[in-house]
């Protein structure tokens, strides 16, 4: 059997948890890559975000401008119904008042001018 000579003994250099100096160096060169594109889609982020609230702080004004017309129409919608309820009053009083005539005078001439009066203030009110 042949003898090994102390002299030519081969020596294992310690393996870290990385192995060896040159997976180190790739391992470095992914790391670093993640990082840098990491950082890319961060800026990017970043950007899109800016460019969301943006957006959002635009739509809120626009939102509220709306809003404020709406509120300008709806009070104007209510002063009209305001002006038809005493319309509808006044309507709903002649009328009162002309059936309480008419039932106190029968007399055909007499219901004929109440008609004409009927008349001419339903005309009256349809003008104004």
């Amino acid at each position: 059997m042949p003898k090994k000579s102390p002299a030519k003994k081969v020596v294992k250099a310690k393996k870290d948890s990385w192995g060896s100096p040159k997976k180190r160096d790739q391992y470095t060169v992914v790391v670093e890559e993640l990082r840098a594109q990491f950082k890319v889609f961060g800026e990017s982020l970043a950007m899109t975000r800016k460019v969301l609230h943006q957006r959002i702080d635009e739509m809120e004004a626009e939102i509220k401008k709306e809003i404020a017309v709406l509120n300008f129409r709806v009070a104007q919608i209510d002063e009209r119904i305001s002006k038809l309820d005493v319309r509808v009053s006044q309507l709903e009083q002649a009328n009162l008042e002309l059936l309480k005539e008419i039932r106190e005078n029968k007399t055909g001439e007499e219901v004929k001018a109440l008609r004409r009066r009927v008349e001419a203030l339903e005309a009256k009110l349809a003008r104004a």
